[in-house]
């Protein structure tokens, strides 16, 4: 809009400059025009445009300042606003009145607290009723004058808060008015499902009872063929017993005589594998005593092999645990890296987040301005779209359960249908089962019975089936009585006391059934428990007599071992003695040898400490050599520069002197030949000669001091390479003397070595000798060795390390 203005402005003064310079070329026609008078006219031709409009006044910030769409500097920002006074308006406005409404608007915002006739009334004429109903509303709020808010003219200012108060209270209002609504809609939908339960409820109860009647009934009938059923096989059982305790006679008779069969042949097998065991323990102290001679000849290269497998299994595991060491610190340093670059990570993510909730803010504030503004011209159309939606959504929750419960009481109707098939297919199935199994009983009793129990069988039959028949009329009679009654009582009394007497009479009935069952397995169990109690006295017999003759035998077979025992314990204390003197000879030589293989490995460990010494101060000599040199080639690279810096300084400020005084250049050129021969003498008078600000003169080119300086630390880096050199030899010349006597010191060792194995050589020659002439002492030797080791295992100590100890273990 004020782009527009001042284009208008713009125009408006160049057609007046036109009309005036024309006007003026005509004859000086319109000259009275001034500039003041241009200059009013903008003006009121400004004020007119801006009573006609409504204008909206804009200021441009620049949010920074490299011209980025995405980058806002705040303390710029803050900066341009202060010096604009927006933030000052702002705090203004706080402390003030910054909500302002009109009369009939703020009437209109607020008319739900009016009556339904004033509603009317500011419909249409809100200019007439804005007011009164304005301060109606104000006193209806209890809002106090000047400390909530102020009425002008034609608005009403409001303080900071008090709007907010007034919708939340608006929306409170609304709310009732909405709990209202669903509170009726709530009770007539719930009253309307009563009523249908009510009505399913009956026709369930209804239904029902049918159902329990029909399912009474069909229990009953299965009750009356299960009894008959169950009275025919007891008396098929009873006659099955009768035949079979006559087959169990002859097998008795039978096992019995067999038992004693194997009785005696069990006698004659003991004696015959008596002999067996005998032969075999007389073979096995043999090989015994074989494997021991060959057990003691092997005994010294199976060492060998042990000792070279430890060496072996040390050296694998100080590899694997330097490998392990390396893998660990390459690892750790991974770690850290990605943990750094994961923090970095961490903070541009954050930084980024944090400039998008920014924005995200800004945005969201704009959204809900937006929102407020376009709330009020929304709110009656959205009502009415509302309560649309609502009443089709509840007609269609109401469509949609009334069609869930008809198809639900359809399949309800198809579920009874099948189970009503489902049970008549299994009563037919089960009386053809039944059927087919009586047909194969009768077929199987035809073939057992014999010819003499024909008459019996049918005489038996014939009592049989009366006294069923019999039992079925009396508890048929029993039953359509019981369900006559139980018919009437369903008439007359309730449903809680149809289902206790309902629960009684099943349990009477398991009862009288569980009691016929338990007669019947108690009759069984008897019978069985007799037979087994005869088994059982004949095994017992049986077993008596074994054990009597085994006792006797164990006897004979104690008193045996006994002797034995007596006569090994002696002949194993003499050798328990002799292998205690010889096991404590070879402790000591084991000691000695001990003792010489740790002096022989500190030896070797402190050559080892030496040389890994002397690589380390070769190593860090050779670092700060190389640093040294590092730090004088850097000095002398730093003063070349300022040489070479200082002589263009000097050509450029002596350029004038030097055309006036040709002999003083020629003089200072030969002397700068002759400066480059300084000595060490003459550095210290560089500090009383070092040029000052207006040292210009001819004596300062004289001595070119820049010559002399470099040359000095030429002479100096000569020295300290010499002397570092020098340094180099004599460390040399240290090492290779400190390795030629640690050479000498290993050689000695070896030569020690050798001699130390060879009088092992001799030793173990001089014990397999004494071995071979002792070879029962020495199996003797290693039996009470293993059974003194096996004993500590047992309590827990540590294994002795004996040369017996490691024949055993080889």
């Amino acid at each position: 809009m004020l782009f527009k203005v001042k284009a208008e402005i713009e125009a408006a003064a160049t057609a007046e400059l036109k009309r005036s310079s024309s006007g003026r070329k005509a004859g000086g026609a319109g000259a009275d025009k001034t500039v003041g008078m241009q200059f009013k006219q903008s003006l009121n031709s400004l004020m007119t445009n801006i009573n006609e409009t409504n204008v909206n006044y804009v200021r441009c910030i620049k949010p920074n300042s490299v011209k980025s769409s995405t980058v806002l500097e705040g303390k710029m920002v803050a900066n341009q606003l202060r010096c604009a006074g927006v933030i000052e308006a702002i705090c203004i406005a706080r402390v003030g009145y910054p909500n302002r409404l009109l009369h009939a608007e703020f009437a209109e915002q607020f008319d739900i607290f009016l009556k339904e006739k004033e509603q009317n009334q500011l419909k249409e004429e809100p200019e007439k009723y804005g007011a009164p109903f304005c301060r109606h509303l104000v006193k209806q709020f209890k809002l106090e004058m000047p400390e909530e808010y102020q009425m002008g003219v034609t608005k009403i200012y409001l303080q900071k808060g008090v709007l907010e108060k007034l919708e939340h209270a608006k929306a409170q209002k609304l709310f009732a008015y909405v709990a209202l609504i669903q509170a009726q809609w709530r009770g007539m939908r719930a009253r309307c499902r009563y009523y249908e339960m009510r009505d399913a409820l009956i026709d369930i109860q209804r239904r029902a009872k049918v159902f329990v009647a029909r399912c009474r009934f069909i229990r009953a009938r299965l009750a009356i063929t299960t009894i008959q059923r169950v009275y025919r096989g007891y008396v098929g059982r009873c006659e099955f017993h009768a035949v079979l305790c006559e087959q169990c006679a002859l097998e008795i008779q039978r096992v019995w005589r067999g038992h004693q069969g194997r009785k005696n042949y069990f006698a004659a097998l003991c004696e015959l594998r008596a002999k067996q065991i005998q032969r075999m323990w007389r073979g096995h102290k043999g090989r015994m005593i074989f494997y021991a001679v060959l057990c003691q000849t092997r005994a010294v290269r199976l060492q060998c092999f042990a000792r070279q497998y430890l060496a072996r299994q040390e050296l694998y595991r100080r590899r694997a645990a330097y490998i392990a060491k390396l893998e660990r610190e390459e690892r750790e340093r991974v770690e850290r890296e990605l943990e750094a670059a994961r923090q970095r990570k961490l903070a541009e993510e954050r930084e980024r987040q944090r400039k998008l909730q920014e924005e995200l803010a800004r945005l969201e504030e704009e959204r809900r301005l937006e929102e407020q503004r376009r709330l009020e011209l929304l709110r009656q159309e959205s009502a009415l779209v509302i309560q649309t939606h609502v009443r089709g959504y509840f007609a269609r929750c109401v469509f949609a359960e009334m069609v869930q419960e008809a198809e639900e009481q359809e399949r309800r109707r198809r579920e009874e249908e099948e189970e009503r098939e489902r049970i008549r297919l299994q009563r037919e199935h089960d009386e053809r089962e039944a059927q087919r199994l009586a047909a194969e009983e009768a077929a199987r009793e035809k073939k057992r019975l014999a010819e003499e129990r024909k008459r019996k069988a049918i005489a038996m039959r014939l009592r049989r089936e009366k006294a069923v028949t019999n039992m079925q009329r009396l508890v048929r009679g029993r039953l359509a009585r019981k369900q006559v009654a139980q018919m009437k009582e369903e008439i007359r009394r309730k449903e809680e006391e149809i289902r206790q007497k309902e629960e009684e009479a099943r349990r009477e009935e398991e009862a009288a059934a569980t009691r016929l069952q338990s007669i019947q397995r108690g009759r069984l169990a008897r019978q069985q428990f007799s037979t087994f109690r005869i088994e059982k006295a004949e095994r017992d017999d049986e077993i008596a007599r074994a054990r009597k003759e085994q006792d006797e035998e164990i006897a004979r077979a104690r008193k045996e071992r006994e002797e034995e025992i007596t006569r090994a314990r002696m002949e194993q204390d003499e050798e328990i003695a002799r292998v205690r003197e010889e096991n404590m000879r070879l402790k000591k030589q084991l000691a000695e040898l001990q003792k010489t293989n740790s002096e022989l490995e500190a030896v070797v460990a402190e050559y080892r400490c030496d040389c890994d010494v002397v690589k380390a101060s070769n190593n860090l000599k050779e670092v700060e050599l190389t640093q040294k040199l590092n730090v004088q080639r850097k000095e002398l690279e730093t003063a070349r520069g300022e040489y070479s810096t200082l002589c263009d300084f000097l050509e450029k400020t002596g350029s004038s002197r030097r055309a006036t005084e040709p002999e003083d250049l020629n003089s200072s050129d030969n002397s700068s030949d002759t400066s480059s021969n300084y000595g060490e003498e003459d550095s210290e008078h560089w500090r009383e000669d070092r040029p000052t600000v207006n040292s210009l003169a001819a004596s300062y080119y004289g001595d070119d001091r820049p010559s002399t300086d470099i040359a000095k630390l030429l002479g100096s880096s000569q020295t300290r390479t010499s002397r570092l050199a020098n340094a180099m030899q004599q460390r040399r010349q240290k090492a290779s003397q400190a390795v030629q006597q640690r050479k000498q010191q290993a050689t000695a060792a070896m030569q020690h070595r050798k001699e130390v194995a060879a009088q092992r050589k001799e030793q173990k020659e001089q014990t397999t000798q004494s071995m071979q002439n002792g070879a029962t002492t020495v199996t003797k030797a290693k039996k009470w060795a293993a059974f003194a080791r096996n004993k500590n295992a047992k309590k827990g100590k540590p294994e002795a390390t004996t040369p017996i100890d490691l024949i055993e273990s080889s």
